[in-house]
């Protein structure tokens, strides 16, 4: 099992409603769960900000251990770590709509 520090900035800070949460996954824990496991906490709004078909949104950084996590796998990157994980969160926007 390892344990991952969830910090939220953004807009998503919104979303979600506090600034940190922390989880408890599985060994050989991706991204995508570690999303899943949000959307369960935080409901559906968060994930319609974050995913968009099953990926990263173009709007939503995130960040594994300072690194970002699309350059690790996207949705398949490994949060396999030695120690407590960090990952980051940031929802700069939704994409403009209207005109």
């Amino acid at each position: 099992m390892g344990q991952f520090k969830v910090t939220f900035a953004g807009l998503i800070r919104r979303v979600v409603g506090t600034s940190e949460t922390l989880l408890t996954l599985p060994p050989g824990a991706t991204l995508g769960g570690l999303l899943q496991e949000l959307t369960t906490r935080f409901g559906p709004a968060f994930e319609e900000q974050i995913l968009l078909h099953g990926e990263l949104a173009p709007h939503a950084v995130v960040l594994i251990d300072g690194q970002y996590a699309r350059e690790l796998g996207g949705s398949e990157a490994a949060l396999d770590r030695q120690g407590p994980g960090q990952v980051e969160i940031v929802l700069l926007g939704p994409p403009a709509m209207g005109g």
